[in-house]
């Protein structure tokens, strides 16, 4: 396992128990799928430390990410696509507060919360009664928004009449 020092500060009780992590024992652990059926998992110890371990599709650990010095192709790719998701976390935390606001917003307003359908960081708001979608909030290139940036950013799509507080800046597609 490695230890990812500079995640520890990121992951607080509140963001811990919210649908992207699962408890399990002492940890909480993240999911995320990797190209080439590889597995990353990262488990964040109660005292807030975080290791990360990567697995192949028969579950067994990828010996090469493991292993200090240890270069290739493959590894390189992997090691790519574990940054961009460790940079979606520190996104993510970065937008947290607007992101806890809506959520709150939904709860009291709609009787709703979000809900991790797809394992992952993208969280999900849907009726009590259709069980139809409302709102997402996810994280996408920004180069995919505006065309000129490689980093994540959060963006959040709803159905719903919300006032953005001040300080955050609300963003329509048509504004495109």
């Amino acid at each position: 396992m490695k230890e990812i020092k500079e995640l520890y500060k990121i992951f607080t009780d509140e963001a811990l128990h919210s649908p992207l992590f699962k408890e399990d024992g002492d940890s909480f652990v993240l999911e995320r799928n990797l190209s080439a059926s590889f597995t990353l998992c990262l488990f964040v110890r109660k005292d807030k430390r975080v290791f990360s371990e990567v697995y192949d599709e028969d579950g067994e650990t990828f010996l090469p990410y493991s292993i200090a010095g240890y270069s290739g192709t493959l590894l390189s790719r992997i090691q790519e696509e574990i940054d961009q998701i460790v940079s979606s976390l520190r996104n993510i935390h970065s937008n947290s507060s607007l992101e806890k606001e809506i959520l709150a917003y939904v709860r009291e307003i709609y009787s709703t919360s979000a809900e991790s359908l797809f394992g992952d960081d993208t969280l999900v708001l849907r009726r009590n009664d259709t069980r139809k979608w409302y709102g997402i909030i996810m994280s996408v290139r920004k180069s995919k928004i505006t065309g000129d940036s490689q980093s994540i950013v959060r963006i959040v799509n709803m159905r719903v009449n919300y006032r953005c507080p001040e300080g955050h800046q609300l963003v329509t597609a048509r504004q495109y």
